[in-house]
């Protein structure tokens, strides 16, 4: 009887060890895997945390929310696309009554404040604030502590962007809430340039616009499909041991790029999908369809302009500072900030849009608001550098708008 006991107990042992051993290899091929893959050596936790905060903009969202991915934070808007949700689990509880961040949107007027609506993409997002209190608002606090306003009430900054928009997104959210306003400025050009030169039309929604609505490229299985291996592999990310594994980190990004390649409308023979209702003619050179969108992006600033004098808003548009240009980049953001050979389009572009001061419309360039700074601004590809809300990036471009808005409407200094 001992003797049988002895040789299970053997076995077992036998058993655990080559599971053991086959796991220890496993992880180490997954560790040179993704070494390679990366250039160099991250751990497993890094490279979760990677899958998201790649982007400034999603991990400041998602910081501590544990297994909750972005898109579990994003909610269907019928004529914006997708602005958040503070439902829970995965709400986030300081967006405002419209699905964005800070200040409310009032219903009417208010009369007690100056009221700006700052709208954009992700960096507007950011530069109006997306904390809540004690992160400071960069532009509201300025012109509050510089500047009197043109009705000698107090500034009130209504942050009016968001991850992925581009116009005309910022039109149809003033258009909404033109009669509360004051005034209205646009800080974009980064989401739009994607757009300059593409086969689809200027409008075509950004990816979120398709994670909220996920039947425009898929059925109701691959949906379900897709959102239990995305809530696996988030329980994967967030659980204490699996984290810190290179092959759990390889299988989670295995898994989620055969469901997201697997099938759709956009791969079958379809005759409504979005490449058709925002496709442009095939026949267009590459020259016409620059040309065209650029058009288009004119289109929306002077509907912007056009809307503003009739309901007696101020407007004033922004393109936004880019690490592709303006600024010697330090070691720092060069890690960060990958390729800025669209520089050659966003130059371009932005040329395009100053001339539209020749019309009657307001535009100026912050590509060199960073020209003199020398240390790291950029976190990424397009967001400066964040820490419990402060930035020295985004008080710089409030120090620099702040002085445009002055000058522009002719404020008068405290």
């Amino acid at each position: 009887m001992k003797s049988k006991l002895k040789k299970a107990i053997y076995s077992g042992i036998m058993v655990l060890m080559g599971i053991g051993i086959t796991v220890f290899f496993i992880e180490i091929g997954a560790m040179i895997v993704s070494t390679v893959r990366y250039d160099k050596y991250h751990s497993a936790t890094e490279l979760f945390s990677r899958q998201e905060s790649e982007n400034n903009f999603i991990e400041e969202i998602t910081r501590d929310k544990g297994s909750c991915r972005y898109i579990d934070t994003l909610f269907p808007h019928p004529y914006l696309g997708f602005v958040h949700h503070a439902n829970p689990p995965c709400g986030i509880s300081y967006v405002n009554n419209i699905g964005l961040f800070g200040e409310d949107f009032p219903s009417e007027k208010p009369s007690e404040r100056f009221v700006i609506l700052l709208t954009g993409g992700s960096v507007a997002a950011q530069f109006a604030q997306m904390m809540p209190p004690p992160a400071p608002k960069y532009l509201e606090e300025l012109l509050n502590e510089k500047f009197i306003s043109p009705n000698g009430k107090p500034f009130l900054i209504l942050n009016g962007g968001d991850g992925g928009w581009k116009q005309p997104q910022s039109l149809i959210l003033f258009l909404q809430y033109a009669d509360v306003l004051d005034a209205v400025v646009t800080l974009d050009g980064f989401n739009e340039h994607y757009m300059i030169g593409s086969s689809s039309r200027f409008e075509f929604p950004s990816n979120n616009f398709m994670t909220v609505n996920p039947l425009v490229t898929k059925n109701y299985g691959q949906v379900v499909t897709y959102w239990v291996a995305g809530k696996f592999a988030g329980e994967i990310s967030s659980h204490s041991v699996l984290r810190h594994s290179h092959a759990a980190f390889l299988f989670t990004q295995g898994l989620l790029h055969f469901i997201k390649s697997y099938g759709g409308h956009e791969g079958n023979q379809v005759r409504t999908s979005m490449g058709t209702i925002f496709g442009l003619p095939p026949g267009w050179s590459k020259g016409k369809k620059v040309d065209w969108a650029i058009g288009q992006y004119k289109k929306y600033i002077q509907a912007m302009d056009a809307v503003a004098s009739q309901r007696q808003v101020r407007a004033i548009h922004f393109i936004q500072p880019i690490p592709g240009y303006g600024k010697k980049l330090t070691k720092q953001e060069l890690e960060v900030v990958g390729s800025v050979d669209y520089a050659k389009v966003y130059l371009p572009m932005t040329e395009e849009l100053l001339q539209l001061n020749k019309h009657g419309s307001t535009v100026i360039s912050l590509l060199d608001v960073f020209e003199k700074i020398e240390d790291t601004i950029y976190a990424d590809h397009i967001h400066p550098v964040r820490y419990k809300g402060e930035s020295k990036g985004y008080s710089i471009m409030a120090d620099r708008i702040g002085n445009e808005l002055a000058l522009a409407w002719n404020l008068r200094s405290r």
